[in-house]
C-alpha cells in the first residue's frame, strides 16, 4: 500500500469516527439546555466528516480540498466542545482534533492542494 493510499485510509477511518463521536455528542446535546451551539455544531460536523469519508473512499482528486473542509469544521467543532464538561463532549472535542490533525498531515504531504480550481 503506498503512503498516499496509507493516509487517505486513516482519513477515512478517523472521520467515521469523528462522525459518530459528534451524532453522539449531538444526540446528547438535545437534551441540555443551552447547548444549540454545541448541537448545531456536532451535527454539522458529522456531515461533513461523513461526506469526507464517502468522496475520500472513492479516491476523488479532490480529496485534499475536502480534508482541507473536514480539518476545519473539526476545528470549530472541536472548539465548542472544550467549552463543556461533558463525556460526550470531551469524546467528540478529541475525534474532531484527530480528524482535523490528520486532515491538516494529508494536505501538507500532499503539498498539490489548489482551491482556485473551477
Amino acid at each position: 500500500m503506498s503512503n498516499v493510499n496509507k493516509m487517505i485510509d486513516e482519513c477515512v477511518s478517523s472521520c467515521l469516527d469523528c462522525m459518530i463521536a459528534c451524532q453522539n455528542c449531538a444526540t446528547n446535546a438535545l437534551c441540555q439546555n443551552g447547548m444549540g451551539t454545541c448541537l448545531k455544531l456536532a451535527q454539522e460536523c458529522a456531515q461533513v466528516a461523513t461526506l469526507c469519508s464517502q468522496l475520500m473512499s472513492y479516491k476523488t482528486e479532490y480529496f485534499l480540498e475536502l480534508c482541507f473542509i473536514c480539518a476545519e469544521m473539526c476545528h470549530i467543532c472541536e472548539t465548542e466542545c472544550n467549552k463543556y464538561n461533558y463525556d460526550y463532549t470531551k469524546n467528540c472535542a478529541e475525534a474532531c482534533r484527530k480528524t482535523a490533525s490528520l486532515c491538516r498531515s494529508a494536505i501538507s504531504e500532499n503539498n498539490t492542494m489548489n482551491l482556485d480550481r473551477a
